[in-house]
């Protein structure tokens, strides 16, 4: 199955005999409002590559630089455990 937006997931798989494997942010987020049964993966995940693209024309935009920024800043910050 494909979902178009990762927060649907919950409500897809609370709904259903399905699982998923999601990150564990999105479970604290919608285990209070979904009936979700949590299980620990009995293997690692390995990590996850984020690459970011722009067209040349907002290379030295600002407001662009910014997000570009916030954004490789967010994903760095190691999760809470």
């Amino acid at each position: 199955m494909v979902c178009q937006h990762l927060s649907a997931i919950p409500f897809i798989v609370s709904a259903s005999d399905l699982i998923a494997i999601v990150p564990v942010e999105l479970l604290n987020l919608f285990q209070p409002i979904t009936r979700l049964k949590t299980v620990r993966l009995p293997f690692e995940i390995p990590p996850v590559d984020i690459h970011q693209y722009w067209h040349p024309r907002t290379v030295s935009d600002p407001a662009a630089q910014f997000l570009r920024e916030l954004i490789f800043s967010v994903a760095q910050e190691q999760p809470k455990s």
